[in-house]
């Protein structure tokens, strides 16, 4: 059964104040169902077949199976007032807190209506920082305890003992070798000089270690992540391949706790390493990765990342050239200058 989130933060956006468009929104909230579209869709015009020449990129969205007067009907407003506001939830709003689709809210389409920005709110989970954290800190306690344990075997161990040190490296298998006397209880440990190098398949001393995989550290610790917010078993080889990449760029120290919020933020059923790591900018605030210019050749979140980056360079540039040409204005609420509440020019 489909539900639907209602952030209270509606009341301090440009929707509440116009009643008629949100009570359009609400009852259309209440009535969408999640879909997933793997190709762009064109917006129709309300009141005619046409279409409008936006398309909303590929991806999930809330989708409401009701022509336009059954929204209004089920709203319970006027038919001539629902359609202007049916019109002004699918066009541009300058003023939005959120310019994600230049402001669009919801738009008509093929068989219904989309709720854009559905998903945005019904996957945010104010509660994963704090689940995060206190996974964090049973890790460390494990990880704590563990130590604790193999100090207390080491300290054990019998008389007669043989220690070995080992100096490693891993430049073509060379290894260090030295071994020590055996070691009593009031021996004093004589002085020790390290053994020549010596190439490890002539050395029947010597053990060939394995240089350590650079990558399976950072791969566990996502896996591990993965698993602690869903539970069962993690896509190890999807989650490496998607997040490699990443992690080679910017590193673990700045991917994880991206990664992280993407985790904390999504559901089970929609969760996939290649979406995060296309919509990597998103959690972090970073430029995503250039997309190829031929858009059958992108993938669906490099297209999604492209549209967003047009979008808010078209809205960057409308921004300077009303200030420059027209000034703010001089009076007026808060959100109609385009301002954050608590937010001063």
């Amino acid at each position: 059964m489909a539900f639907a989130k209602l952030d209270v933060a509606i009341l301090n956006s440009t929707l509440w104040i116009d009643r008629d468009a949100r009570d359009l929104f609400i009852t259309a909230l209440l009535m969408a169902t999640p879909r997933d579209y793997g190709d762009p869709v064109a917006q129709i015009k309300v009141r005619s077949l046409e279409d409008t020449g936006w398309m909303a990129p590929a991806g999930w969205y809330g989708f409401v199976p009701a022509a336009g007067v059954g929204i209004i009907h089920a709203a319970g407003c006027p038919l001539d007032e629902g359609l202007e506001a049916l019109e002004r939830l699918g066009n541009p709003e300058p003023d939005s807190r959120s310019q994600e689709f230049e402001g669009r809210r919801m738009i008509r389409v093929d068989g219904g209506y989309l709720i854009l920005n559905y998903m945005k709110y019904r996957e945010r989970d104010h509660s994963a920082a704090e689940r995060m954290r206190r996974l964090r800190a049973r890790k460390r306690a494990k990880r704590d305890a563990r130590d604790a344990v193999t100090a207390s075997r080491d300290g054990e161990q019998g008389n007669g003992s043989v220690t070995s040190i080992r100096h490693v490296t891993h430049s073509r298998g060379q290894i260090h070798t030295t071994e020590l006397p055996s070691l009593r209880s009031g021996d004093v440990l004589p002085p020790v000089s390290v053994g020549a190098s010596v190439q490890a398949p002539d050395s029947p001393l010597a053990e060939v270690v394995a240089a350590p995989d650079p990558d399976a550290a950072w791969t566990r610790a996502a896996c591990d992540d993965w698993i602690a917010r869903f539970g069962g078993t993690a896509p190890g080889g999807r989650i490496g391949r998607a997040l490699k990449p990443l992690v080679r760029r910017h590193g673990w120290s700045v991917v994880r706790p991206a990664w992280e919020s993407y985790l904390g933020q999504t559901e089970a059923q929609y969760a996939s390493a290649e979406r995060f790591a296309a919509t990597f900018g998103t959690w972090t605030g970073a430029a995503p990765d250039p997309a190829p210019r031929d858009i059958r050749s992108q993938t669906t979140g490099q297209f999604n990342a492209a549209t967003l980056q047009r979008i808010q360079k078209r809205l960057e540039a409308k921004e300077a050239e009303r200030d420059l040409g027209q000034g703010r204005l001089a009076a007026g609420p808060a959100e109609a200058r385009g301002l954050l509440p608590g937010e001063t020019e």
